[in-house]
């Protein structure tokens, strides 16, 4: 078992990176505030626990914030993905097919993009952390 903990501690933490790095506006800040918030109870509350037994009557709770975080973060998708569609001109692949430097000059479409392709990242890690909790 504490291979997994440790395993969905490595999760909680990239997960509180990617939202570290994120540049969402205001109107998206509830969800972001609110995974955070979840994010960093449930590592403070995976390196309380020393006994085999707590740490499994832990992981069972987390499971019902994972699911909480999952929530929130289909929101940020839903409204990242619309951003970047509209800061792309409604062409997101042609924007990405564009070399790097190119994309940079475009700033909105540009951090559009990263913040969308964060919010998939944490949806990726999200349902690993549901994989090692089996």
């Amino acid at each position: 078992m504490s291979q997994s903990v440790t395993r969905i501690q490595e999760l909680l933490d990239a997960c509180q990176q990617i939202l570290d790095h994120m540049e969402l506006p205001s109107s998206s800040q509830f969800q972001v505030e609110e995974l955070r918030h979840l994010i960093n109870s449930e590592r403070e509350e995976l390196t309380h626990y020393s006994d085999e037994h707590d740490t499994a009557i832990h992981l069972n709770s987390l499971r019902n914030s994972v699911e909480k975080m999952e929530q929130l973060n289909e929101q940020l998708i839903a409204y990242a993905e619309q951003r970047y569609s509209y800061a792309s001109g409604g062409a997101a692949m042609s924007f990405e097919a564009q070399p790097l430097e190119d994309q940079l000059h475009q700033e909105e479409a540009y951090h559009g993009k990263i913040d969308y392709k964060s919010c998939l990242k944490l949806k990726e890690n999200l349902e690993k952390i549901h994989q090692e909790l089996g």
